[in-house]
């Protein structure tokens, strides 16, 4: 009987400790409830969430009003670029996505210089937004048009797709500024277009659709 007894404990001990779901993970476990890892600290589960994209917020710079919103959304064709701004001057601006992600004064004091230079990862000239990689800066995109309509200046509001600007890998804009000039970009002239003045500014900072 003794050994029975002994024998037996060990079964009952082991018992005791299938109370909890075997297919629920304890709170020390790596992996969430489909198998995959779990996010660590510092980390955002955006599996579930919906469209990856980006979002740069430009204020004015200097004695500008010029402000507004720029999203960019990733689809097959490229990042889709949709913009809304008030308080610019009628008529065409620069619009670029510059190499730094700062936009307070440079070291010459010039608004904005602290962007730096054109995005431009593969030593290409400048250029318009219809040039390969080869024949424009990754951070050229043109310009954007300003007309009547707002209450403190001009309204710019539109969209296009490019297809070189990327929100991951060498052509990442994120944690880019993103710049409207006083002028027209010619397309043309090196390094920058001629397109005068930056007057406003803003970096794009990563971000997450809802579905």
């Amino acid at each position: 009987m003794r050994r029975l007894l002994l024998f037996a404990l060990p079964l009952a001990l082991a018992a005791c400790g299938t109370d909890a779901d075997p297919n629920q993970a304890g709170p020390d476990s790596a992996t969430g409830p489909d198998g995959a890892s779990a996010p660590g600290v510092g980390e955002t589960d955006v599996s579930n969430t919906g469209v990856t994209y980006a979002t740069a917020r430009l204020d004015p710079l200097g004695e500008s009003s010029a402000t507004g919103t720029v999203t960019f959304t990733e689809t097959d064709e490229g990042l889709l670029v949709e913009y809304d701004f008030t308080g610019l001057e009628l008529g065409e601006h620069g619009f670029h996505v510059h190499e730094n992600g700062a936009c307070g004064r440079g070291d010459d004091g010039t608004l904005g210089g602290a962007a730096g230079g054109h995005f431009n990862p593969y030593d290409a000239p400048h250029g318009s937004r219809e040039g390969s990689r080869d024949e424009r800066h990754v951070g050229d995109l043109g310009n954007i048009t300003s007309a009547v309509g707002g209450v403190t200046g001009g309204v710019a509001r539109g969209s296009f797709t490019d297809p070189l600007i990327s929100l991951s890998g060498p052509n990442s804009i994120v944690d880019r500024a993103m710049m409207i000039h006083f002028k027209a970009d010619d397309l043309s002239s090196q390094p920058s277009g001629d397109a005068g003045d930056r007057v406003s500014c803003g970096v794009v900072q990563i971000a997450t659709a809802p579905n």
